[in-house]
C-alpha cells in the first residue's frame, strides 16, 4: 500500500496536520488543498491521485459540491472520495454519498477509523486500477462497482438500524427502553383505534427490590434485573407485542390486538417464568425467592380517552396488586 497519493482537502491547516499525524506510520505521498477550487486545480498539477480526503464545511465551494465536480469528471470518477464531516444526520451523510462520495469519517477524526477506511478505500482503488489494465474486464469493473455501492448502502442501512436499536434498547437489561415503549404506544393506539380493537397493557414490578438490593448489594440487583427482564420477555411472542424496561424494577408490556383475557394468560405464562427463575430473596415479605406483581388494563381507545389513561389504569391496578399482598395481579376497571 506504499507510495500511494492521497489529497487532503480542508481550508483548515491543523487538520492537515492531524491526518498527516495519524497517517505518518505508512509510506503515503500526502498533497494539501486548502480550498475546492484549489483541489480541483491540483488534480490537474498531481500526477496522480489514488484517494481524496474531502472537508465537507469549506467556504465559497463546500465539499459536496466539491465531490460532484470531480465525479462529473470522467477521468476523475474513478478516485475514492472519503469525506471529512462533523454533521450526523442521516439526510446530510446521503447528501454526501448522493455526491459520488464513496465513504466518509465523522470529526473528530479517530485514527483507527482513518487508517481502516483509507487502507480500505487504498485497496478499492489499487484494484480499480489493475482492472483498468484490461479494456476486456471493463464491463466486470461495472458490476463490481455497482455491487460495491449497493453493499455500501446496504451498510449504512445495517449501521442505521443498530443506531436505532441502541437507541431503543435499555443498556442494562438488553430489552426496549420506556423512550422505545412511548413511541409504540401511541402509535399503537392510533392504529387499534382506527381498527377498533383492544389494546392492553401489563406493568410489573419486582417486590420488595430495594430490600433485595440493600440485602445482597446492587451488583446482585442488576443481575436480577436483567434474570427478570430476559425471562419475562421470552414469554412475549408475537412480533407486534413489546416488552420493555418502564424505569427501575419496573417492566412494561404492550399488547396490540389483544383483550384482557389474553392479557391475563401473557401475566400469569410470566409469572410462573419469574417463579421458575427460583432466585433466592431473603429480604422479602412476602416469598423466598423473587416474584412480581403487575397491574393489567386493555380497552378499545375511543377520542375521549389517552393512551396515558390506559397506563393510569394499568399502574392504578399494579399499585391494587401491592396493596393486597404483591406476588399476584390486578386487572384494572375502565
Amino acid at each position: 500500500m506504499n507510495n500511494r497519493s492521497i489529497l487532503i482537502v480542508d481550508d483548515e491547516s491543523r487538520n492537515f496536520d492531524v491526518i498527516e499525524a495519524f497517517l505518518n506510520e505508512y509510506d503515503y505521498e500526502l498533497n494539501y488543498a486548502s480550498s475546492g477550487q484549489e483541489a480541483l486545480e491540483s488534480l490537474e498539477i498531481l500526477e496522480e491521485i489514488d484517494l481524496i480526503l474531502l472537508d465537507v464545511m469549506m467556504p465559497d465551494m463546500d465539499g459536496i459540491e466539491v465531490c460532484e465536480r470531480i465525479k462529473a469528471i470522467p477521468k476523475y470518477r474513478p478516485i475514492p472520495i472519503i469525506m471529512v464531516t462533523a454533521l450526523t444526520a442521516k439526510a446530510d451523510l446521503a447528501k454526501c454519498l448522493n455526491a459520488g462520495a464513496d465513504d466518509f469519517i465523522s470529526k473528530p477524526v479517530n485514527d483507527l477509523e482513518l487508517r481502516a477506511r483509507v487502507q480500505s478505500m487504498l485497496r478499492l482503488k489499487q484494484q480499480y486500477d489493475a482492472l483498468q489494465v484490461s479494456l476486456d474486464r471493463l464491463l466486470v469493473l461495472e458490476a463490481e462497482k455497482r455491487e460495491l455501492l449497493e453493499n455500501r448502502n446496504a451498510e449504512l442501512e445495517r449501521q442505521t438500524e443498530e443506531a436505532h436499536l441502541r437507541a431503543n434498547t435499555d443498556g442494562l437489561t438488553q430489552v426496549f427502553n420506556r423512550r422505545c415503549f412511548d413511541d409504540r404506544l401511541q402509535k399503537e393506539w392510533r392504529r387499534v383505534m382506527r381498527d377498533q380493537t383492544c389494546l392492553s397493557i401489563i406493568l410489573i414490578d419486582i417486590d420488595y427490590f430495594k430490600c433485595y438490593n440493600d440485602f445482597y448489594g446492587h451488583l446482585s440487583g442488576d443481575d436480577c434485573l436483567i434474570r427478570v427482564a430476559q425471562t419475562a420477555a421470552k414469554q412475549i411472542k408475537r412480533p407486534d407485542d413489546l416488552f420493555a424496561r418502564y424505569g427501575g424494577e419496573e417492566f412494561v408490556v404492550l399488547l396490540p390486538n389483544t383483550n384482557i383475557d389474553g392479557a391475563i394468560l401473557i401475566a400469569e405464562s410470566i409469572q410462573q417464568a419469574i417463579r421458575n427463575l427460583n432466585i433466592p430473596h431473603k429480604d422479602s415479605q412476602v416469598s423466598e425467592i423473587i416474584t412480581i406483581s403487575m397491574g393489567i388494563a386493555g380497552l378499545i381507545p375511543t377520542s375521549d380517552k389517552s393512551p396515558e389513561h390506559l397506563v393510569a389504569l394499568s399502574d392504578k391496578a399494579l399499585y391494587g396488586a401491592k396493596e393486597q399482598g404483591r406476588d399476584r395481579y390486578v386487572v384494572g376497571i375502565p
